[in-house]
């Protein structure tokens, strides 16, 4: 148990002084307890840590040099240390003398608590009752009959006292008839699943029987849980199998009249009831090393799992069996393809919820793995097509048959050179890769070869990468115009990024608008533009709570309305989208422009708009509403061609940047 002093003990020969050391991790890591002590087989260990884990050891090494030493055969658990909280009543109440209330708390390592009551801010006290199970709930029965302002509960620990909690504030009871309920719980925000049983508890004075009723439309229907039952302060309610819904209330009333009544303060969810059942393997079949497998399972209410397996059963023993990941999290599609290396006849696989690691459905009964015939290694992950994130942890996994020890390695340029991972690593099937901060590279290759053979080793399938994190937009990016009566997609690239935060800006940037926030990376958002006309919009895409990562438009767009008959923009007729125009003649370049627009810029991109050479400045002979044109003597071969055309007003500010399509001159 956290908190307590324990005597730690060994045997020794010849060894002058120890070093005794904790894990509650199974050896990943160790902590101090004490750097050297007489070995004397004996050590005092003062106040065990709050390090709570069912996965604890103790190694004692010699402390001059390490060795000798030696862990704990077995296993052995740290507890929490025994607390309990009040939950109910806990200030602010109002009880009627003669009525029932549920007293609530929580506790941990407590098995029986011990209830009082005090009615004059703890001078005194007085038993509700001297022992009962500490399962969190205590139907107080008949409150005495008297009135104070200075009432609190205490619950201890009913074997010795401690620990133990009081109201955090006072709570009145009252002989005075008043007609109150309150609901304690559920009320807002709670999640439960569908199919279990749930307590819901209120308060309530002057009432003698009371409807309790619940709502899955945030109150615009209610359907009854219990009917004309004694005020008792709970009910226990079974929660339908077919309840699915983020809008339940509860609510309590009087029976007679439905005066007083009380519903939760905000709504609470309801989801299906998850489950994983294991249908392959689950039992009996044998495989040989190396051999694909596929895992199958059925689920309900799970989005993403998680596989792991054993190949030490450890059931019927006291040592609990050690685990190895397939994948930390991957879709719930029902399956998964993979391989296992290690001979054992005592596997079995654990799928569960990768959220939150429960439910698990689990093989029923143990399958085997039979060992290769030859030594071999093969890579399961990465092996080709993945796309790994610099700094971030990547779960290395490989299987083998008779190799003991492996060196790893991997390439940025399709395996024509290799940098050290790690080398001479046990071949366990797993590494733990921080993925080193380099530039992006899509031609990434791993490698993995015997330590002590490098003719025995494998390498990835195909090429993955490995990217910097980034935003991207892609659309709408520079050009474009929009009619705001319908809606048009958003669009972006991305790496590494979660979640995004999405504006518009209607003058180049110098104010932004909220379009949504906390929005899903899915790389697009349908978004229905506001009835706004401008020329100088542009589209920004951040990280959530991230702001240095963030991407705006390359250019401006434009968002205007097609009923308008003097629309706001420039429309560039010619040069056309992927049309091949002769090098050294002339080119017209024609456009569209309103109103608003006296004079432009012209000027035109070799290289799809990386850089840019002016053809003409301050160009005046325009007509609005017309189709202009500017005569252009067409250069030599030019692949990736554009022209871009600047516009301006009568004071000489930008009103609209537009930009042609790529084309083509040879």
């Amino acid at each position: 148990q956290a908190g307590t002093t324990q005597d730690i003990t060994w045997q020794t020969t010849g060894v002058e002084n120890v070093r005794i050391e904790l894990t509650t991790n199974n050896g990943i890591d160790w902590a101090t307890i004490v750097t050297s002590t007489p070995s004397d087989g004996h050590y005092t260990w003062n106040q065990v840590p709050s390090s709570v884990s069912t996965n604890c050891k103790i190694k004692i090494s010699d402390a001059a040099d390490g060795m000798p030493s030696d862990d704990s055969d077995d296993f052995f658990t740290i507890a929490p240390e025994p607390g309990i909280t009040v939950v109910s009543p806990n200030g602010g109440e109002n009880y009627l003398t003669g009525t029932s209330t549920s007293i609530s708390w929580t506790s941990v390592n407590v098995a029986n608590v011990k209830i009082e009551y005090t009615t004059n801010g703890g001078a005194n006290w007085e038993t509700i009752v001297s022992s009962t199970g500490s399962d969190g709930l205590y139907l107080w029965e008949n409150i005495p009959n008297l009135n104070s302002a200075l009432c609190q509960v205490r619950i201890s620990d009913a074997s010795d006292g401690s620990p133990f909690d009081i109201s955090d504030g006072y709570f009145n009871i009252t002989n005075q008839v008043e007609e109150t309920i309150s609901i304690i719980s559920p009320n807002g925000g709670e999640e439960f699943d569908a199919g279990t049983k749930q307590n819901i508890t209120w308060q309530a004075t002057g009432v003698a029987r009371v409807d309790v009723q619940f709502t899955t439309n945030n109150g615009l229907t209610w359907t009854d849980i219990a009917v004309d039952i004694e005020n008792s302060g709970a009910v226990e309610w079974d929660i339908s199998l077919g309840i699915n819904s983020p809008q339940c209330k509860i609510r309590v009333k009087d029976n007679i009249d439905d005066v007083p009544t009380d519903e939760s303060d905000g709504t609470f969810t309801v989801k299906p009831a998850q489950s994983i059942t294991v249908t392959a393997p689950i039992g009996g079949e044998v495989f040989q090393a190396g051999e694909g497998i596929l895992l199958e399972w059925t689920s309900t209410g799970i989005e993403n799992v998680g596989i792991r397996y054993t190949t030490t059963n450890g059931l019927g023993s006291s040592q609990e069996p050690s685990f190895y990941t397939v994948t930390g999290s991957a879709p719930n599609t029902g399956e998964y393809s993979t391989s296992f290396s290690i001979a054992s006849s005592e596997y079995y696989v654990e799928v569960f919820d990768a959220e939150d690691g429960s439910p698990v459905g689990r093989s029923i009964g143990n399958f085997t793995i039979l060992p290769q015939v030859t030594n071999s290694i093969t890579i399961v992950s990465p092996n080709g097509g993945e796309k790994l994130l610099v700094n971030e942890t990547q779960e290395i996994q490989w299987q083998s048959q008779g190799v003991e020890f492996v060196n790893l390695e991997y390439s940025v340029n399709g395996g024509a050179t290799f940098a050290d991972i790690a080398t001479n690593e046990p071949s366990d099937g797993i590494y733990l890769w921080t993925v080193p901060d380099i530039a992006t590279s899509d031609n990434c290759v791993l490698r993995i070869s015997d330590a002590s053979s490098v003719s025995i080793f494998d390498e990835s399938n195909s090429l993955f990468s490995i990217q910097q994190r980034f935003l991207r937009v892609t659309s709408p990016n520079g050009g474009e115009l929009l009619d705001y009566d319908n809606g048009h997609f958003i669009t972006w690239e991305s790496a590494g990024v979660t979640m995004v935060d999405l504006y518009i800006s209607y003058n180049n940037g110098a104010s932004w608008d909220v379009i949504i926030t906390g929005l899903t990376n899915t790389g697009g958002y349908e978004w229905d533009p506001p009835d706004i006309v401008t020329n100088l919009a542009r589209i920004k895409i951040e990280e959530t709570g991230n702001p240095s990562l963030s991407d705006i438009s390359d250019g401006f767009f434009a968002l205007d309305n097609d009923d308008d008959p003097f629309r706001s923009f420039i429309q560039i007729v010619t040069p056309q989208k992927d049309f091949v125009y002769p090098a050294g003649v002339d080119l017209d370049i024609r456009w569209n422009n309103s109103r608003d627009i006296i004079s432009v810029d012209i000027d035109f991109s070799g290289d799809n708009g990386v850089t840019w050479t002016n053809l003409v400045a301050g160009y005046t002979q325009i007509k609005w509403n017309e189709e202009n044109s500017y005569t252009w003597v067409a250069p030599p071969v030019v692949p990736f061609g554009r022209v871009r055309i600047t516009g301006y007003d009568s004071t000489g500010a930008v009103v609209a940047v537009f930009w042609s399509e790529p084309f083509e001159i040879q």
